[in-house]
């Protein structure tokens, strides 16, 4: 399935033609589509390995990025990431660069397969407590996503405010007053959430046996039942939040991108979806703060 009106399109024969290429060595694997995202098709190689070929030369930018810094958090992280083995050049049918990682096996975070959600919400928060708390390596925030990817809205001061002068100039029937408001609002949540970096996608989450991190032995936490209990439900707590934020931000962007298509929609009903959005957010930060706390004491 293409996403993109200048997608190029990858089949086996074009993987097999890459590999034959590049890495006769894998060429008689097998070879399987396990889907994709909106920057990348995915081909698993063998057993062992994964191919990730971006569907537009946009997308390129993020692979690279993937090569660069996978390799540099893996030492930072509690539990495995995928390790770039091969950075593939562009072939005859296929003009982008690609990349072959480590697989790694699992299934997706769901009450069918989370064995302990007490366990799952620790082991989430610990991972994700990591990733915020790595050291950055002299990366700066950059390129086409950065200008609404892990920053802050203040930057955008420049060019909002000016617009809502324009907007007042022209006659525009809106709430200008709850407009302003609520762009301090979402400023302000938005500067106590900055980083470099990138989400987590739910469906980026794989298990083995029912836990986040399938290689971890030697170590156990002796809870109470109490505990338990406790843990087990703020781990839902924690599933519910992200479900909901999911949610929230899918109904903001159909919103956005109707308005991007000339749709004219209320005022109120964009400011009712943004500020949903912030509510969850707030509700995702309380939830994941409760987790860790839980996990420590738990310790």
């Amino acid at each position: 399935m293409t996403l993109h009106e200048n997608e190029v399109s990858v089949d086996e024969s074009t993987v097999r033609g890459l590999l034959r290429a590049q890495r006769p060595d894998l060429a008689d694997l097998t070879v399987a589509h396990v889907g994709g995202g909106t920057d990348n098709t995915m081909y698993r190689i063998g057993a062992d390995l994964l191919a990730r070929f971006p569907r537009t030369r946009e997308k390129v930018t993020a692979l690279e990025k993937e090569l660069t810094w996978l390799p540099r958090l893996r030492s930072h992280l509690p539990y495995p990431i995928p390790t770039p083995v091969h950075a593939g050049r562009p072939g005859p049918d296929y003009p982008f660069p690609w990349a072959l990682y480590t697989w790694i096996d699992g299934e997706e975070v769901s009450d069918a397969t989370v064995a302990d959600w007490h366990r799952y919400g620790r082991e989430l928060a610990e991972f994700v407590s990591s990733l915020h708390s790595a050291d950055r390596m002299g990366a700066t925030r950059s390129g086409d996503l950065s200008w609404y990817r892990g920053g802050t809205l203040r930057p955008h001061d420049g060019w909002v405010g000016p617009c809502f002068a324009d907007a007042r100039g022209h006659g525009v029937d809106l709430d200008f007053e709850r407009l302003d408001k609520l762009l301090v609002l979402t400023r302000a949540v938005t500067a106590r959430r900055m980083s470099v970096g990138a989400f987590i996608a739910q469906s980026a989450l794989d298990l083995a046996n029912g836990r986040l991190d399938p290689v971890r032995k030697g170590h156990a936490a002796v809870v109470s039942h109490e505990q338990a209990e406790v843990l087990r439900g703020l781990g839902r707590d924690l599933m519910d939040a992200r479900r909901q934020l999911a949610g929230a931000a899918t109904n903001l962007n159909q919103l956005t991108r109707a308005v991007n298509a000339g749709v004219v929609l209320p005022v109120e009903q964009i400011e009712a979806a943004l500020a949903h959005v912030v509510e969850q957010i707030g509700r995702t930060d309380v939830v994941t703060s409760r987790v860790g706390e839980a996990a420590r004491l738990s310790r």
